[in-house]
């Protein structure tokens, strides 16, 4: 409870362990209190000291103040005291000097000395972190206190703070050029920085080829092609466009019969390929009717295709690249959803089944779900009439 020094530098004058643990006791000499009793102004002992501690200055109280954390410090790392009792010094210890600190008492070199003893408790806790900081503020109060630069140093080096580390170390040895300590962590930290550095460049030089494949194909899709990309369903993720032999693309395709919300997937839609080759395949006369349809509506000659035109907001190269991988990409700077209104309004667009799949997914409004999307619709029926009505 009070400011001045209580205990000297001899470990001689020390409290034994057994009274250090029962500090607190009220019947204790008002010097060993650990917290204040509730009758401590009945006390004498405590109304003389209380009043020598109140003469004291500002400076005087911080100096004394850490003093004391430096007794508790000095007992904390010799060998009298057990692993429980280093532990509670250290705390004691960093309690005295916070409270020095708290004075504020304008001694900047102080300060710098009252911090600089704390980051050592800490790091004698392993509190790497507040050891680091404690440092830092020791270093502004008083550049000159070399050994808050050791201590700093060291302690970002334990948080793998390697260039922290380094500059400390660099501008710890401008004042102290000769210093063993800074050297030899300076000496430490560079290694560290150049083995960090050839990881990254390994790490950064395996993800650039596992990439390379998709910005080659992203580039041919955008660049090559004019295709055009919107994000797709979660369903379709991880779907592969291919690249062929003969340089052409493969895109696995969805043809959806709406009124039966029928999905048939065509894993490889070849680009070179026409619409109608397609079509005869999946209706032609060899084909068995479907099941559902009774009038016999949705036969090869009937058929009609479309795609939804502005199906989306056109994604970038990188955010491509992305896709190609199977991973959705960052979308703040694209929205997915069709818009109703406007040039780029989203609307049904007929599927001339003449042209190739490359001529149609090139065109102006076509924007691809990664997996190109297609509805079926039968000729001159009530549902196409009432279906193509709604998205007007």
């Amino acid at each position: 409870p009070f400011c001045f020094n209580i205990m000297s530098d001899s470990d001689e004058e020390i409290v034994d362990e057994k009274r250090y643990v029962e500090q607190g006791d009220s019947n204790l000499h008002p010097l060993f209190w650990d917290s204040m009793p509730t009758d401590a102004e009945s006390n004498p002992l405590y109304e003389a000291l209380k009043a020598i501690d109140d003469e004291l200055s500002p400076e005087e109280k911080a100096n004394s103040l850490k003093n004391n954390g430096n007794n508790k410090l000095k007992l904390a790392i010799s060998d009298k005291a057990d692993s429980l009792a280093r532990r509670n010094l250290l705390r004691d210890a960093i309690k005295f000097y916070s409270d020095g600190f708290a004075i504020n008492c304008g001694d900047d070199k102080l300060n710098s000395v009252l911090l600089s003893n704390r980051a050592q408790a800490h790091s004698l806790l392993g509190n790497w972190r507040n050891s680091f900081e404690d440092s830092n503020r020791s270093i502004k109060l008083d550049t000159s206190n070399v050994k808050s630069y050791f201590r700093g140093a060291r302690a970002a080096q334990k948080l793998k703070r390697f260039s922290d580390a380094r500059n400390i170390c660099i501008e710890g040895l401008k004042i102290d050029s000769s210093n063993v300590e800074l050297k030899k962590i300076l000496k430490e930290s560079e290694a560290s920085i150049a083995t960090a550095t050839a990881a990254a460049a390994r790490e950064k030089a395996a993800l650039d080829a596992k990439e390379r494949p998709f910005r080659e194909l992203s580039e041919t899709l955008l660049v090559k092609r004019g295709y055009k990309f919107t994000s797709p369903v979660a369903s379709h993720l991880g779907r592969k466009i291919l690249t062929e032999e003969d340089g052409s693309l493969t895109f696995p395709a969805v043809f959806f019969i709406p009124e039966a919300r029928q999905e048939d997937v065509v894993e490889r839609l070849n680009e070179n390929d026409t619409f109608d080759d397609h079509l005869d395949l999946m209706f032609g006369d060899n084909v068995p009717p479907l099941e559902w349809d009774e009038e016999r509506e949705y036969k090869r000659k009937n058929l009609e295709l479309y795609y939804l035109s502005n199906s989306g907001e056109t994604l970038n190269q990188a955010q491509v690249t992305t896709l190609l991988q199977g991973k959705m990409p960052d979308l703040a700077t694209a929205d997915a959803m069709p818009k109703k209104f406007g040039d780029k309004a989203a609307r049904y667009v007929k599927v001339d089944t003449r042209r190739t799949v490359r001529e149609v997914l090139s065109e102006a409004g076509h924007i691809i779900p990664l997996v190109p999307f297609f509805f079926v619709l039968a000729k001159n029926t009530s549902y196409r009439r009432k279906f193509l009505e709604q998205a007007r």
